[in-house]
């Protein structure tokens, strides 16, 4: 099984916005129809190495192009690593770069080809708002104990649509990076597993710090059994 995936963000904060895209494409165990697979929050300790697991990138064409009304939105261009994996960057990897605002009208994606195979006119979500806790002042410090509630964007039956969010969360002598992943029902609150470990590393009465917020849409692309192109527009708010 072969997956793809393309991103397209824009950053937000006070009085700017920055935008970017990228691609990679690699060879996974088992089939996902669904995205996210999974909802939940993961946790990074201070003082612990994170494990990761390095995917098995595959080359898929000199470049994918990000198109609307028949004119180049973005392209993407190939980027080699140093031990010859492949992943596709707006701006060919350049540490600073950023798109002009994401146009309004359809986009579509176009992969060429290589080890992936080819897909054509794959319609990328439309751009979603700024995600707004509703019930949470910007002055008011975010803990495990907060609820978190907003607007859903759209019925979810038209768009897949999720919520994330990442946090610091600063204790006497250490912290943890917390990052979630919900449905975007308009509603989230820790589960117990989230507060059993915090509770573990002594940071169930510090306040999260840094709360980047991200609202993404995705739609999935299909070729037989054999891949799978995941499309997803995200706005991020600091």
């Amino acid at each position: 099984m072969q997956l793809g995936y393309i991103d397209l963000r824009e950053a937000r904060s006070v009085g700017s916005s920055t935008r970017d895209a990228s691609a990679s494409f690699e060879r996974v165990d088992k089939t996902q129809d669904s995205f996210p697979a999974d909802e939940g929050c993961s946790i990074f300790e201070s003082g612990k190495t994170p494990e990761f697991s390095v995917p098995d990138l595959i080359d898929a064409g000199p470049e994918v192009t990000l198109s609307t009304r028949g004119q180049p939105y973005a392209v993407l261009e190939n980027v080699e690593t140093f031990d010859g994996s492949v992943f596709y960057q707006s701006g060919g990897g350049a540490l600073f770069s950023t798109l002009p605002p994401i146009p309004t009208s359809r986009l579509e994606v176009t992969v060429p080809g290589g080890a992936f195979p080819a897909f054509n006119g794959v319609v990328m979500p439309p751009l979603p708002p700024a995600f707004i806790v509703e019930n949470l002042a910007d002055t008011a410090p975010l803990t495990i104990d907060s609820r978190l509630v907003w607007t859903p964007s759209v019925p979810a039956d038209e768009v897949r649509s999720s919520v994330g969010f990442t946090a610091f969360l600063f204790g006497d002598v250490s912290f943890a990076l917390v990052q979630c992943f919900t449905a975007d029902d308009g509603d989230f609150t820790f589960t117990g597993e989230v507060r059993e470990i915090l509770s573990g590393i002594r940071l169930t009465d510090g306040a999260f710090t840094e709360f980047v917020r991200r609202f993404e849409r995705v739609e999935i692309g299909k070729a037989g059994n054999t891949a799978r192109l995941v499309v997803s527009i995200s706005t991020t708010t600091e």
